[in-house]
């Protein structure tokens, strides 16, 4: 899971590579996924080699993927996300049998039934969202954003849970936001000048 969440570093430094993105960027992105190990810190268990691999190798691809994309926007849309999801297909049936064990261990219908929706209709909806998301900002904008889950995950388990949150997650969600708005405080900076100027013509 902390590997997944490697993505919008990686992301930030292919993009700095191949966009000449700018750099400053990758600082804020760096300070929120440090906040994002700090918030997962004691779901760092458990980890098998494969699972360890695979889980970087998606990191990888979904951010030279979304670095991929920003460089060829101008590309016909449905030719680009067809081919990257006959790769990632290709891909995911080349490691199946890694999954067998689980399989024999008796997975249920639903569980087939979730592979094949996030295998058709799920993923290409999740493409032609992402795909809008980086049409608007960078490559280490856009990928930043993923980091709103676990700050929404934790404001539900707030208050959903009666348990207290721990120092390390509050010090790891707090880091996650500033890294967010430093990604983006140019954006906001600009935001907050243009609110000043609209009053001051109001007035």
């Amino acid at each position: 899971l902390v590997l997944s969440y490697s993505m919008p570093l990686i992301a930030s430094l292919i993009g700095r590579r191949i966009l000449n993105e700018k750099s400053r960027e990758i600082y804020g992105v760096l300070v929120a996924f440090l906040g994002y190990i700090a918030y997962s810190y004691n779901l760092m268990k458990g980890f098998t080699l494969y699972g360890t691999v695979l889980s970087f190798i998606n990191a990888f691809a979904w951010a030279y993927y979304s670095v991929l994309y920003r460089k060829l926007r101008t590309f016909d849309v449905f030719v680009l996300n067809s081919s990257v999801f006959l790769i990632c297909s290709l891909f995911s049936l080349a490691v199946l049998p890694l999954y067998q064990p689980i399989i024999k261990a008796g997975a249920d219908d639903n569980v087939f039934a979730d592979v094949i929706w996030f295998a058709t209709i799920g993923g290409a909806i999740q493409f032609l969202s992402w795909n809008r998301v980086l049409s608007i900002w960078s490559a280490s904008k856009a990928t930043v954003l993923s980091y709103i889950v676990p700050i929404l995950t934790f404001i539900i388990q707030c208050f959903s849970n009666k348990e207290s949150p721990s120092l390390l997650q509050v010090i790891g969600i707090a880091l996650i936001t500033i890294g967010v708005i430093l990604t983006f405080r140019n954006e906001l900076k600009n935001h907050s000048n243009s609110s000043l100027s609209d009053e001051s013509i109001s007035l």
